[in-house]
């Protein structure tokens, strides 16, 4: 059993014809670019169905192996303000995968920018005349940069051809959504998922049962890369079991550290609500933040842990009306600690006044001691 490169990268499909799942979506664009001209695409599902892998293997299809020579560019963009802009992507001679929401605010001056220069210089394929640009958390991407992104779209369609990639289609402006033909990848079923899990394991000879692959399905939330890493891992602890001689049979299925971080911050908010503790969830939260979790996904899993403390409905409806808040928050602001430190603190006082049978108000709420 190998164990030296990640089996999510290892068995990831790089043809259409590869595919274990999504059979339906990989004819529909096989039928598609079999035209010589076809528009701009925006696929869009939950993290960890396969998008990217349908965009690479759509990329392997159009332009062969050429797709396959990636290199990593960084370049450097100049604002309106005067503000230095650097932007990292990966490309090929024919296309590039960039995410402009790193940049934040500046995403905008990327977007306009890269499509230009990508724009300016046509392609050598003569059925495909045109550039390929994907453009990765499209829904991350500010108002302003998709505005810009659909003008550009416009003016430079005769030679290039951009591929949208988002977890919500509802973050998109529908003048952007309009000028896309639209591709929903969504997340595998537990039969579809359990056949992948079974492949890999056969494939590297790992004995696993049919519970064990149901735990990880259920732990993975039907994330494909986290289910396929949550196998390895087990494979990994069960080889070191056997050097070691241990009786452990090693297919104890464990969350990952952010998760279990998660959890304890949610018996933090429910042990006690006070001042003192703000300090330590800032420390909890600055800690995830510093090994890259996602703020959506800090505040979607902290959701999910704190309605199993919700003493009543009233409770989960503040709770849900607080999270929706704060997840706009986090969309128009650019520090997301700030933004999940409040909710923290609102579902302390929101917990509090329900303890104490205290009217909570999510607009001038009560004061922590």
């Amino acid at each position: 059993m190998s164990i030296k490169q990640l089996w999510c990268d290892k068995y990831r499909p790089e043809r259409f014809d590869q595919f274990q799942f999504h059979q339906n979506e990989a004819i529909r664009l096989k039928k598609l670019i079999s035209q010589e001209n076809f528009p701009h695409l925006f696929i869009y599902g939950p993290c960890g169905s396969g998008k990217r892998t349908i965009v690479r293997s759509l990329l392997f299809e159009i332009f062969g192996s050429t797709s396959r020579k990636l290199k990593i560019e960084t370049k450097i963009f100049e604002a309106p303000s005067g503000k230095k802009v650097i932007q990292t992507f990966l490309s090929s001679n024919l296309h590039l995968e960039v995410n402009p929401s790193e940049n934040g605010y500046y995403d905008r001056v990327v977007v306009q920018e890269l499509i230009k220069n990508m724009a300016t210089n046509l392609s050598a394929i003569k059925k495909y005349p045109f550039k390929m640009i994907v453009i990765d958390q499209a829904d991350s991407l500010t108002k302003e940069a998709q505005q810009a992104l659909r003008r550009t779209m416009e003016k430079y369609a005769e030679t290039c051809r951009i591929i949208l990639m988002a977890e919500h289609s509802s973050r998109i402006i529908p003048a952007l959504k309009s000028r896309c033909l639209m591709f929903r990848c969504s997340a595998p079923s537990t039969v579809e998922l359990g056949q992948v899990l079974q492949t890999i394991s056969n494939a590297e000879q790992f004995e696993c049962n049919e519970s064990l692959i149901n735990n990880v399905i259920n732990e993975s939330d039907q994330n494909v890369r986290r289910a396929i890493i949550l196998l390895q891992t087990i494979a990994i602890q069960q080889e070191l079991n056997s050097q070691r001689k241990n009786n452990n049979t090693g297919q104890k299925l464990e969350q990952f550290r952010w998760q279990q971080k998660l959890n304890d911050l949610s018996k933090k908010l429910t042990s006690t609500q006070s001042v003192k503790q703000v300090a330590e969830i800032r420390q909890i939260l600055f800690d995830l933040q510093t090994h890259l979790i996602p703020s959506n996904i800090i505040l979607r899993t902290l959701v999910c842990n704190l309605m199993d403390f919700c003493l009543d409905d009233e409770m989960k409806s503040n709770l849900i009306s607080i999270a929706a808040e704060i997840d706009h928050r986090l969309i128009q602001g650019s520090k997301p600690i700030i933004h999940l430190e409040l909710f923290c603190v609102k579902f302390m006082m929101m917990f509090r006044c329900t303890v104490e049978k205290v009217a909570f108000d999510l607009e001038q709420p009560m004061d922590l001691d």
